[in-house]
């Protein structure tokens, strides 16, 4: 039977001598500590996740990995025959990036590093009827911390004033318009939105200056050009949060590619929070979590008896840790015959890939 955070819980206070007191630390946090504690302790085998995929962006020289990643299990490039990657160190990134050579995007090569992941949202702006935008309709851009922008389009040289752009459409032409747009909101001196350069459908793309959520949530557009032009909703927008893994590539990427890297990794604790009802680890690590959960509860409570050091280093030492280290072990006794000898290197670097295949093409 799966552990309850609530018999979790009870085992935190039965530690402490109580009858359902928590220690002043918080129920949750000694769980927690217990938890990260021991899923850091030893490279477990049942932290080992599922398979992922991940997205390659155009221009951008780095891969978001998962998060919660504690370690890379495997890796490779989805299309493997085709095309690859290889881990290497940061030194050899820095000098493959600043060396004046010419490589394809066939192989990469990435180092594993540390960012803060923060995206600012994105909205569209299309003139789906440029010639429909009539004098003096306006459009109006709140960027949800200054006061909002109209922008109001005429067909005659006009003057603008702080919160009253203004926008000359005295043409028929979307790309031509749309351009006239992102010139005039990247002049407004108060918004803290940047429009890029118009695409031929007439498409411009606007980014909030401000990293995060708000944007989402505060930035809004109206439309007052009767449906000549389509407002998209803003989105993506990310908080600045801790640092995550990721993988710094080099060659950039030419095109956008989703699920070009496959990815095996180990994970770490998952983090209860007040929702959690059921433990997140297997029946067979429930005696030793237990006996962590009491050992961090006391340590927290009773350190003068015994430092909370002396306590874990009690549990690495007994038949619990034991025990689990032993079922842990034993969940993969056979990894198959040995490879990458000299005699397979000599093959190739895919080599691996087509030891079984079941027929081979006839010498022509």
């Amino acid at each position: 039977m799966a552990l309850t955070v609530e018999q979790a819980l009870a085992h935190a206070s039965h530690a402490i001598g109580g009858s359902g007191e928590q220690s002043g630390m918080g129920g949750l946090t000694v769980l927690n500590y217990a938890g990260q504690y021991l899923c850091g302790s030893r490279s477990w085998r049942w932290l080992d996740q599922q398979q992922v995929t991940l997205d390659i962006v155009n221009g951008q020289d780095y891969v978001w990995l998962p998060r919660g990643l504690q370690s890379i299990v495997g890796l490779d490039m989805t299309q493997g025959l085709t095309t690859g990657i290889t881990l290497t160190t940061h030194q050899n990134l820095v000098e493959l990036r600043t060396s004046a050579i010419t490589t394809s995007t066939w192989r990469y090569w990435a180092a594993l590093t540390h960012a803060v992941h923060a995206e600012a949202a994105t909205a569209t702006v299309t003139f789906t009827t440029p010639s429909g935008v009539a004098d003096a309709e306006t459009l109006i851009i709140d960027d949800g911390f200054n006061p909002a922008v109209t922008f109001t389009f005429k067909t005659t040289v006009g003057t603008s004033t702080e919160t009253d752009r203004h926008v000359l459409i005295n043409t028929s032409s979307a790309t031509t318009a749309a351009q006239a747009l992102s010139d005039a909101i990247n002049s407004a001196p108060t918004l803290l939105i940047e429009a890029g350069d118009a695409t031929t459908a007439g498409v411009i793309t606007l980014t909030h200056r401000r990293k995060g959520v708000s944007g989402n949530n505060d930035w809004s557009m109206t439309d007052g050009t009767g449906g000549a032009i389509t407002l998209g909703t803003p989105a993506g927008g990310i908080d600045p949060g801790p640092a995550r893994p990721r993988l710094d590539i080099y060659p950039a990427p030419t095109a956008n590619d989703e699920d070009a890297v496959t990815l095996y990794f180990k994970g770490g604790w998952t983090t209860l929070d007040e929702d959690t009802i059921l433990m997140a680890i297997p029946e067979w690590f429930e005696p030793v979590y237990i006996a962590a959960v009491r050992q961090v509860s006391a340590g927290f409570e009773m350190e003068g008896d015994s430092p909370m050091a002396d306590r874990l280093t009690d549990i690495f030492h007994g038949p619990e840790y034991a025990a689990a280290v032993q079922v842990d072990d034993n969940m993969t006794p056979d990894y198959g015959r040995i490879r990458g000898g000299a005699a397979q290197t000599q093959l190739g670097i895919r080599a691996s890939n087509i030891w079984n295949f079941n027929e081979v093409s006839a010498p022509s």
